[in-house]
């Protein structure tokens, strides 16, 4: 009788698919089940009610590319979603993603906008949906890195006081 693969191994399966469905985008888990077990390496209580927001990893995705992986944790009872359509974009043409989210590098006192593409879009995950009670959201944003020498930096975004010694990987 043949065993079913391990759970680690259908979660790999899963991931490398949705890595190569969207190329351009970096890898995040589907999954919400398996992510509150990560690290966090800066959290802090958004000033959106019920909203939670993890900073899980700051990568150097590229030779001038840094992609920020966050969580978004609603910390609310049923019944208290948490709408993310304009939370972390200003312009309305950027609704559903983290478009207004920066890094600051303080030692080099320069800030890091969110990368744009061709079309003038944003380079980030886009949540349309309401976080609902209880559920843990992987989002990510890519930035322009800053010099290999920085090795913190600090996570900002609308709504959720700075998030400072980030380590970049």
């Amino acid at each position: 009788m043949r065993r079913p693969p391990p759970a680690s191994l259908i979660l790999a399966a899963a991931l490398a698919g949705a890595a190569c469905a969207r190329p351009h985008e970096p890898a995040v888990a589907a999954t919400s089940a398996a992510l509150p077990a990560a690290r966090a390496l800066a959290e802090e209580a958004a000033d959106i009610p019920h909203l939670t927001v993890r900073v899980l990893e700051a990568r150097r995705t590229g030779p001038d590319v840094v992609t920020v992986a966050l969580l978004l944790v609603n910390t609310g009872e049923p019944g208290q979603p948490v709408d993310l359509g304009a939370a972390f974009a200003s312009d309305p043409r950027d609704a559903g993603t983290l478009a207004d989210m920066f890094l600051s590098d303080e030692a080099a006192q320069r800030k890091y906008f969110v990368l744009r593409d061709a079309a003038g879009r944003p380079r980030t995950s886009l949540e349309t949906t309401a976080l609902a009670p209880g559920e843990a959201r992987a989002v990510w944003a890519s930035f322009p890195a800053p010099p290999a020498g920085a090795a913190r930096v600090t996570v900002c975004l609308p709504h959720v006081p700075p998030m400072g010694g980030v380590p970049v990987s």
